[in-house]
């Protein structure tokens, strides 16, 4: 079949710092572009994923990897931009890791000294011991 022409963009920010203007492209540049595209034989896809990620996922660390996910389909599908970035006055929320490596999770409890951090970390990331690579904490 004949290609789709695409562009698919990941729309990034910071929520609370950028609120007027993430809106703003949603609701009024989105729509436009959309328009534009349609208009000369191609679609124009916002992937925003403000709204997109469950609590499930986001208790389960699984925020930055959903998102990376949603931005490699957006450079394998995009035939142009990709990525859009509104930067604002705060660095944003970095979620913690979904896994750590044992190795790096043995080194890090090393320097952990209050016994409720070494306890809350325990609690939250179990050995798994099924990877091939090297066991990981999840």
């Amino acid at each position: 079949g004949v290609a789709r022409k695409m562009v698919r963009y990941l729309l990034s920010s910071t929520f609370t710092d950028t609120s007027v203007e993430r809106n703003l492209l949603m609701d009024d540049v989105t729509p436009f572009l959309q328009e534009y595209a349609r208009r000369r034989g191609f679609e124009c896809v916002t992937t925003e994923m403000r709204w997109g990620i469950r609590s499930e996922a986001s208790a389960d660390h699984q925020t930055s990897e959903i998102c990376m996910q949603e931005l490699d389909r957006c450079i394998t599908e995009s035939g142009g931009i990709n990525y859009i970035l509104i930067a604002g006055q705060k660095y944003g929320f970095r979620p913690p890791p979904n896994k750590i490596k044992e190795s790096e999770f043995k080194a890090l409890m090393q320097h952990v000294k209050h016994e409720e951090d070494r306890a809350l970390l325990e609690e939250t990331f179990q050995l798994d011991t099924n990877n091939v690579v090297e066991n990981q904490y999840v």
